[in-house]
């Protein structure tokens, strides 16, 4: 066996010494450029993991019926306040671009509703109450399609029989979207189909929908909601003035 002498061996180490020093160092991560919707298409990604990590923890039902508006005086230690005309009217002229294009709400039009938001942004929800005539299955595909037109995303549908005395089914989509257009804005639409045919004797599917409308992204929490701050919310008990 031939022995390796030191000056070999300093030559071997020289050489690994090299080749080791021509490999290039990894560059930094460059991040890209960040366009106008980027943010909210983030938020977007952060709520649709929240729901997934938490489906089972979001109330099934969270509707709430149509109440008489209160008087000027009732709102309860500030938290709620009557709406300013300015983020009121922005309100109105929004969702009905949202709600009014709905599978079938054209045929009876709402029947209730009102609206909730920001006294400082113009960040607010709405929730409309309509009916619909048609067979359960008709409705859902009607609705299917909808959500494909309308660029909304996370469509997965769940159902249930719902009721005390007479159970009935109960089809709930929660679906969001980023508007590119315009000023951006990230909106969400919960939708509760139930289907009063069985005690009613004809078709009739109750829909009841709960549109969420946020441009201001430090108001955007998990679950797609908003909070306005102390003091900042108001309520009106309407779907017009």
């Amino acid at each position: 066996m031939k022995i390796i002498g030191k000056p070999i061996i300093l030559l071997l180490l020289a050489v690994i010494l090299t080749a080791c020093n021509g490999f290039t160092s990894t560059p930094a991560l460059t991040l890209p450029t960040t366009n106008p919707t980027g943010v909210m298409e983030t938020a977007i990604s952060i709520v649709e993991t929240k729901v997934v990590m938490t489906q089972a923890a979001i109330p099934a039902n969270t509707f709430p019926p149509p109440t008489n508006p209160p008087p000027p005086g009732a709102y309860p230690d500030g938290l709620v306040r009557p709406p300013p005309v300015d983020q009121l009217d922005y309100a109105m002229a929004i969702a009905p671009k949202v709600y009014n294009r709905l599978p079938y709400i054209a045929e009876t039009g709402p029947y209730g509703g009102q609206y909730s938001g920001c006294a400082n942004t113009n960040d607010f929800s709405t929730a409309v109450y309509y009916a619909i005539g048609h067979p359960l299955d008709t409705v859902t595909s009607a609705f299917d399609r909808y959500f494909q037109e309308e660029k909304w995303g996370f469509t997965e549908a769940t159902t249930e029989l719902v009721g005390s005395e007479i159970k009935v089914p109960e089809v709930s989509y929660d679906v969001y979207r980023v508007l590119p257009n315009g000023t951006s804005a990230f909106e969400r639409l919960r939708i509760a189909m139930r289907d009063e045919s069985v005690f009613r004797g004809t078709d009739y599917i109750d829909v009841r929908l709960f549109l969420t409308h946020i441009e201001t992204k430090s108001n955007l929490e998990y679950f797609g909601g908003f909070f306005c701050g102390l003091n900042n919310q108001w309520l009106w008990n309407h779907l017009s003035k």
